[in-house]
């Protein structure tokens, strides 16, 4: 029998790593074969002579020569170092082919999970579910930005792509390194908010996906990813015009839905977040929310926050990953963000 997780080794190969004359004997008889090679080509012959090389004089050693009599096997003729950094080796390549095809069997259970998100669902709107409402009102659901800093055109959803200061022109700062701009309306933030919140609802009820992380938040990157491209477009001037350069280029690797109420069991740490570039972007808030902004830390160490967040509804903040921030405890009412995280193309 192979064992994927031994790296291709067959029931011989670890019975020989083991020393278990029995086992051996018994897979001898049984017809087991010394020339099957595992993934890193190493048959069990080749396995009785890299033991030669580890194991010192001794009971174990006394047992593995009468193993290899059995076998036929000779010893290596590398010195203990070199067939002990050969293992290493192979044990460190083993465990990346592990996490690569970890990774893509992840991969390919999450493209299915939207596949039959698209083929079943049937959205409130299927304008703003495919992202095609964001296109559609520039200037009016999402930003339109200029590139010179100038006023806001009147009756039009504009910003410059300055740091003017005032978010009724342009981009504050009002942290080192933390943005706040609008960047989708109020209504365009309620139409979104009801789709997800329908799928939430109508997901287990017909048998849909039901993407969530850790914490309970919906995974938006599967549900309704179109939607959050167009979200990550819309602020990709803004990540471009104040961001350090090398940060520019980044791209949407995650994003996911909070949704914050009393009584919810969460526990908000002050961290760091893993990727480049996160993108906070309020999209429900009921009147009587009271908490739940957004702590910013000059240092984890440092036990007061240098600034305090408070979201509006259609409000971003920008920033990158290596800003400490922690989200207060809500005590009444309910906010909700999309969660946006950037990295490295």
């Amino acid at each position: 029998t192979t064992l994927y997780s031994a790296g291709g080794r067959t029931a011989l190969h670890l019975a020989i790593q083991k020393l278990d004359e029995d086992a051996i004997s018994s897979l001898l008889q049984g017809g087991a074969k010394l020339d099957v090679a595992d993934s890193f080509d190493i048959t069990p012959l080749d396995e009785c002579g890299e033991a030669f090389a580890l194991l010192q004089p001794g009971p174990k050693r006394a047992k593995l020569e009468r193993i290899a009599a059995k076998l036929g096997a000779t010893a290596d003729v590398r010195t203990t170092e070199e067939v002990d950094e050969a293992r290493r080796n192979r044990q460190r390549q083993l465990q990346e082919r592990i996490g690569t095809a970890e990774q893509e069997r992840w991969a390919e259970a999450r493209a299915a999970d939207a596949r039959d998100i698209q083929e079943r669902y049937a959205p409130l709107d299927p304008r703003v579910a495919s992202g095609e409402a964001l296109q559609q009102q520039a200037g009016q659901g999402v930003v339109r930005w200029l590139s010179i800093p100038e006023m806001p055109s009147a009756g039009c959803f504009t910003r410059s792509l300055f740091v003017t200061g005032n978010r009724a022109t342009g981009i504050e700062e009002p942290h080192p390194g933390v943005f706040i701009f609008p960047l989708l309306s109020t209504e365009m933030c309620e139409a979104i908010w009801r789709e997800t919140e329908n799928y939430a609802n109508v997901a287990p009820e017909q048998g849909l996906p039901q993407p969530v992380r850790h914490d309970g938040c919906l995974d938006l990157s599967i549900v309704f990813p179109r939607l959050l491209n167009g979200i990550a477009d819309a602020a990709q001037p803004a990540i471009k015009a104040v961001l350090p350069e090398h940060l520019h280029n980044v791209t949407l690797r995650h994003a996911f839905r909070t949704k914050n109420f009393v009584g919810r069991d969460e526990a908000f740490k002050r961290h760091v977040d893993k990727y480049a570039v996160t993108l906070n972007v309020c999209l429900h808030k009921t009147a009587d929310v009271c908490g739940s902004g957004v702590l910013f830390f000059d240092d984890v160490s440092i036990e007061l926050p240098a600034y305090r967040h408070e979201h509006d509804v259609g409000l971003a903040v920008l920033h990158s990953s290596k800003e400490w921030h922690q989200t207060e405890p809500l005590s009444a009412g309910v906010r909700s963000s999309i969660i946006m995280w950037f990295d490295m193309q």
